[in-house]
């Protein structure tokens, strides 16, 4: 990375090591997570369906939409649109219908979920968490036009006979 010391990045500005903040640390991808989305642009109150992999096989996967901020709730735990159990190998494939509501523009779910760390006698030592930010999605604006529905004239073809010379 250029112009960062030992690849950290920084950001905000105060320039703070991205690797202390626990808002970033919340939200850095998990490595070895992948996502894909189909279609990639659609309308609002649509179906939209999604393939990720890389996640802890057996436990649950929770979608956010804009990280929570399309429903103004981005704390832990708010705006979950859809939950789904990950498959024993890691993989997940399924589909959820957006809200009715949803703006117009650019969008991306938030595809999170954990898993215990255990201690060698058994005991959980503390949670691993995943997190992966899809692939960009759009929403169409509404058109709202109401289509027309006059009819206009045919256009009327000059006949040669009656056409006026001068």
């Amino acid at each position: 990375m250029a112009g960062c010391a030992a690849g950290v990045r920084r950001h905000g500005r105060a320039g703070r090591d991205r690797r202390r903040d626990p808002a970033w640390r919340a939200l850095a991808e998990h490595p070895g997570t992948k996502s894909s989305l189909n279609p990639t642009s659609l309308a609002a109150g649509e179906r939209i369906t999604f393939k990720v992999s890389g996640f802890p096989g057996g436990e649950t996967l929770y979608i956010k939409i804009d990280d929570g901020k399309a429903c103004g709730d981005t704390s832990q735990g708010g705006c979950v649109y859809h939950t789904q159990k990950i498959a024993k190998n890691g993989t997940v494939s399924g589909a959820l219908t957006l809200p009715g509501d949803i703006k117009p523009g650019k969008h991306w779910l938030r595809f999170l979920a954990s898993e215990p760390v255990l201690k060698p006698d058994g005991s959980i030592k503390g949670i691993k968490g995943y997190t992966l930010r899809s692939p960009d999605f759009t929403i169409a604006a509404k058109n709202n036009s109401e289509p027309e529905h006059e009819q206009s004239e045919p256009e009327r073809a000059e006949h040669p006979a009656t056409r006026r010379v001068g």
